[in-house]
């Protein structure tokens, strides 16, 4: 298993994970592939562009089966913290430890920028997996927010996490 950080040759494996991540994992996901689509060569470029901000990719061979990103928020009373997105495994890969050592290796990273104090996440209430690897690797619930999305007339809840950066 190889974990690197994603170049612009990767957005085309990128983004055929991210459709399989929402396609499988709606619940997972704030954003649909429909609304994603238009603006998501611009985000890759500047995400990749941004000095703290990443994309990390487990690779297989050269397949692309894991991703999670770091983004730095930019405003000035927010830029001693970022926040853990789109973290998602290929369902055949599930539970080979890929998404700890993806999440780690983000963290470590992460504990590397300088001036980084807290680092967020959400994940919805009722993702077990998630919620246990998160809080197995420091991070604490803060908050609720009820209702958050609503995938085929279901309500579902996200819960707000942090944890200090080391």
């Amino acid at each position: 298993m190889d974990i690197r950080e994603l170049a612009q040759q990767d957005y085309d494996a990128f983004y055929a994970l991210r459709d399989l991540a929402i396609d499988t994992s709606p619940e997972g996901f704030i954003s649909t592939n429909v609304e994603d689509r238009p603006g998501r060569k611009a985000l890759f470029t500047s995400l990749l562009s941004h000095p703290d901000s990443f994309i990390l990719g487990a690779f297989e061979g050269f397949s692309l089966v894991g991703v999670v990103r770091f983004e730095r928020y930019d405003r000035i009373k927010l830029h001693h913290k970022g926040a853990i997105k789109g973290m998602f495994v290929h369902p055949e890969m599930a539970g080979r430890g890929i998404g700890t050592l993806l999440l780690k290796t983000a963290l470590d990273k992460i504990s590397q920028i300088e001036g980084v104090l807290h680092v967020n996440l959400s994940v919805m209430a009722g993702n077990e997996a998630a919620i246990s690897l998160y809080k197995k690797m420091g991070f604490e619930v803060y908050g609720v927010e009820k209702e958050a999305i609503q995938v085929n007339r279901k309500m579902l809840d996200l819960l707000l996490m942090s944890r200090k950066n080391n």
